[in-house]
């Protein structure tokens, strides 16, 4: 008898689900985020974890072959084209999900943070219950692509591509195929009619997902200037502010910003709690404590350190103008903040967002380069409009163009919040856009001053009143002070 060596025994034939099977499998009666997922995981060759980490932005809805694009188990990228039956069953989850601001795909549908692997394992388990098959995994359905793909005669080094591996001996060498023999590759799992899947096509060609207060990453509308700007104030290392009103997209700029040495925090404040988090991010790349214990060890024994403390630490781990700091949101500018940002300007170039400086503030801010960022003008208003309706039933579109330009005055979020929610119903008909309103977009009137001059006329009124002897005027007085003082202080509450 012959003993072969590990390395030269043949591997055991995975386990895959036959073809009857699978079809029981995803006929059963189940909600649209499990039937998204194992049609991704049985027409895609996701591994579990790869389908649990799977965000809107690793699907590509830009070109005529939609997409996932992400990173593998080894940290490459790898591009899975999605097949129509994929497309539609995707499109109707991400469309009819409850969180739609959730940046993952497949989010928990209690609280829309990531799906774990326990949850996909019970999810499957319920569906092959129902379906009368026992003994399935997720892996299974992983092994049941490739397993198709090979019997249908596709090529090993192209199954080795979609399926991720290394290489036919799982090793590491990486054979690259067009992306049209992958959609072919990819097509032929999809074994209904053809009428169906040419159907499926047209409606998924030009479609675009939008979540909530999300533009497409890695393209803008209306704001090439400013990124230029803005990345070569990156490159100088010099101080920034990119300033303008909600919703213009600001933290959409900075998002693009494609820096290796960035920290990107998303406030100051609370100052200590700011500290801990850039402290955090440099513990990450080996910069705080290289040789030292995991960073939540490290946060315990410094409890009662102080600001000035986790200060010291934070400038002690850089050099100057080593790293950028990128602040997504100064809007909850305080006096500690800014004492934070001269701190921090002496070791880090600072890239931050905020509606305005205010003159109290000004001096943290003198040697910035600043950025402002209008409203959309009016065509790139209609770009952003036709990039979000892309794809949906709209009954008269000129009609809708105008509606939403009005109810927005060009600024980005509140164009993508109108068209989100037009895009909910089931025909963007007529009566429905005419019922779409949105307040985001419209001018603000501080009213702070009016208050202030109002309340020191009242207070006045009182002392005089109060001179002459007449009691009532006195205490109307003092009841128009206390009104007003509650007023000012909502205002001000609201206004943060």
């Amino acid at each position: 008898m012959v003993h072969q060596s590990p390395a030269t025994r043949p591997a055991l034939p995975p386990k895959a689900l036959a073809q009857h099977e699978l079809e029981a499998l995803k006929s059963v009666r189940m909600n649209s985020r499990d039937r998204a997922l194992i049609a991704v995981l049985s027409m895609c060759g996701l591994r579990v974890s790869e389908a649990c980490s799977l965000t809107v932005d690793n699907i590509d809805w830009s070109t005529d072959t939609p997409s996932l694009r992400f990173a593998d188990k080894r940290g490459k990228e790898r591009i899975v084209p999605l097949n129509p039956e994929v497309q539609d069953v995707l499109r109707e989850w991400l469309e009819s999900r409850r969180f739609s601001d959730s940046e993952y795909v497949f989010c928990n549908l209690r609280n829309g943070q990531r799906l774990s692997r326990k949850t996909v394992w019970a999810a499957l388990k319920t569906c092959a219950q129902r379906a009368g098959i026992r003994h399935v995994h997720p892996h299974m359905l992983r092994h049941t692509f490739g397993t198709d793909l090979a019997d249908r005669d596709v090529p090993v080094e192209r199954i080795k591509d979609l399926m991720g591996h290394a290489s036919i001996e799982t090793a590491s060498i990486y054979i690259s195929v067009s992306e049209e023999q992958k959609r072919r590759s990819i097509d032929r799992i999809d074994r209904r009619s053809r009428l169906s899947r040419w159907w499926s096509r047209q409606k998924n060609r030009n479609y675009r997902f939008f979540a909530r207060s999300r533009v497409e990453m890695g393209k803008t509308v209306g704001r090439d200037g400013e990124l230029c700007q803005l990345t070569d104030n990156l490159s100088k290392g010099i101080d920034t502010l990119v300033l303008g009103p909600i919703g213009v997209g600001k933290s959409h700029l900075l998002a693009l910003l494609d820096a290796e040495n960035a920290l990107v925090v998303k406030t100051l404040s609370p100052v200590k709690e700011a500290l801990i988090n850039i402290a955090k991010e440099l513990h990450k790349i080996g910069r705080l404590c290289p040789d030292g214990p995991d960073f939540e060890t490290i946060k315990k024994q410094h409890t009662r350190t102080t600001i000035q403390g986790w200060t010291d630490m934070v400038l002690g781990s850089v050099e100057k103008n080593e790293f950028v700091l990128i602040v997504d949101d100064l809007s909850d500018m305080t006096t500690s903040v800014g004492r934070l940002i001269d701190k921090l300007n002496r070791k880090f170039t600072i890239i931050a967002a905020l509606p305005e400086v205010r003159k109290p503030h000004e001096k943290h801010f003198w040697k910035f380069d600043r950025v402002e960022i209008e409203h959309l003008s009016t065509t790139d208003a209609k770009k952003l409009i036709r990039q979000c309706a892309a794809g949906a039933n709209i009954e008269d579109y000129p009609m809708t163009e105008t509606r939403v330009l009005q109810q927005s005055a060009g600024n980005p979020r509140a164009v993508i919040e109108i068209m989100e929610r037009l895009r909910k119903e089931p025909a963007v008909t007529r009566s429905a856009v005419r019922d779409v309103s949105h307040t985001g977009a419209r001018d603000q009137i501080d009213l702070t001053f009016a208050v202030v001059l109002i309340l020191l006329f009242v207070v006045a009124a009182r002392f005089f009143m109060r001179g002459i002897g007449s009691m009532e005027g006195y205490v109307l007085a003092g009841i128009g002070s206390a009104i007003l003082v509650g007023i000012r202080f909502f205002m001000y509450r609201f206004k943060r």
